[in-house]
């Protein structure tokens, strides 16, 4: 989604959106991009993979996401595309982000968490 306008929109919530409330974003000073690469060994059925990125102590996880590095495009489906924070359950603070996929070949994906503190 892009926005080009500074107009305010009637009854649009975007906390429904991204699931973050903007009060969960005030006061955070300095923002930092974890990341972790994932390989998956497909063989000759195919298999599936997940990944975690997690922030340190302290940060907490604003967004996140994944990138295929290597393997082939047309042959992973993602069941999470964009990813699914992690909450830690004690402290409902989300701590990483998680992405999970199928791929027929063996592949290399990159999970990100934009970490925030």
């Amino acid at each position: 989604m892009k926005v080009n306008s500074q107009t305010k929109v009637a009854n649009l919530n975007a906390d429904k959106l991204d699931g973050v409330d903007a009060g969960q974003l005030q006061g955070f000073r300095t923002l930092r991009v974890s990341t972790t690469d994932v390989s998956s060994n497909a063989g000759t059925a195919g298999t599936t993979g997940f990944g975690i990125a997690s922030c340190q102590p302290g940060e907490q996880a604003i967004s996140g996401g994944a990138g295929l590095q290597q393997g082939s495009a047309t042959d992973i489906f993602y069941f999470t595309p964009g990813g699914i924070p992690v909450v830690d359950t004690a402290t409902g603070r989300i701590t990483g982000w998680k992405t999970s996929w199928f791929t027929k070949f063996d592949s290399v994906v990159r999970v990100y968490a934009l970490c925030a503190s």
